[in-house]
């Protein structure tokens, strides 16, 4: 088998292409517990992407900052003001949490992306398919534009990812991990439910704990700008 093949049969599995190919916008609602170096506390969280734009409200009890796409212009913005991040920390925030949007992505964008079949790892105990996934520009290889992706070899269903995201100062690349549980469909799609998140290797950033998932209810433009 492939590579391509991998991700096709993880699409698959996630609910099929043609279904995939219908979601045009995704929010999220939920909770999230940092890990122990952080905090530990839970919060309640709203993710809504759609296409390439996002708004990522971390804490909606609190009204915690919140991660917007800004049409290209990200920003994150709290109480305190609207600290500017770089266009490329926008363009490398895709939406993982939502694995079949990324994968979708590189299927349709065969041309721009190269994938190569890395055998298999140990991955929570399961000896899942390593796929890595390039972006590319002409010939050039995109800086920061490396995707890692493991598959269960049984179910087709993706294990977890390792990508790169900008420092928000531009400075550095930090590479962030997500481990995928507790599959659940919801309406055509195939979502997990548990997701946890890990920073540079080292320790936990956040498990978050997915409650409803709704597609295609196409927010206003105004959704995705700061307040």
């Amino acid at each position: 088998m492939i590579a391509v093949q991998v991700v096709a049969k993880a699409l698959n599995a996630m609910g099929g292409v043609p279904a995939w190919q219908l979601v045009n916008d995704a929010e999220v609602v939920g909770t999230c517990k940092a890990g122990e170096l952080l905090g530990g506390g839970t919060t309640s969280i709203r993710w809504t992407v759609s296409g390439p734009e996002f708004r990522y409200e971390t804490d909606t009890v609190n009204a915690g900052p919140i991660l917007l796409s800004g049409h290209g212009s990200p920003v994150i913005s709290s109480t305190m003001g609207n600290t500017h991040l770089f266009y490329e920390y926008g363009r490398r925030r895709l939406p993982f949490h939502l694995p079949g949007l990324p994968l979708m992505t590189v299927l349709n964008g065969s041309a721009t992306y190269s994938l190569v079949l890395l055998g298999t790892d140990s991955i929570t105990g399961i000896n899942a398919v390593h796929v890595r996934i390039t972006e590319h520009r002409g010939p050039a290889k995109l800086q920061g534009a490396q995707q890692d992706w493991w598959f269960d070899p049984s179910s087709g269903l993706p294990v977890q990812v390792t990508y790169l995201l900008p420092s928000e100062d531009n400075t550095h690349y930090i590479h962030l991990t997500a481990n995928y549980n507790a599959w659940k469909q919801e309406s055509s799609i195939l979502v997990p439910l548990q997701l946890s998140t890990t920073f540079e290797g080292q320790f936990v950033q956040q498990s978050c704990t997915i409650q409803t998932v709704v597609t295609n209810q196409n927010p206003l433009p105004s959704v995705f700008d700061a307040r």
